[in-house]
């Protein structure tokens, strides 16, 4: 790339794969895997956050 040329990049909003709910509390314990986190409210899909402390 020459002085010249200039590197254009577009950042996309993706949606979340699966937004949960809760409250403040049960949320950081579900961080925390302190509580599962399958007792949550979760839209999307369940697998996602199944498999997230793996990620």
């Amino acid at each position: 790339m020459t002085a010249r040329e200039r590197l254009v990049t577009t950042l996309r909003e993706a949606d979340p794969d699966a937004p949960v709910r809760g409250t403040a509390s049960d949320l950081v314990l579900a961080a925390w895997r302190r509580i599962d986190p399958m007792t949550l409210h979760v839209d999307g899909d369940p697998a996602v956050l199944q498999n997230w402390p793996s990620v």
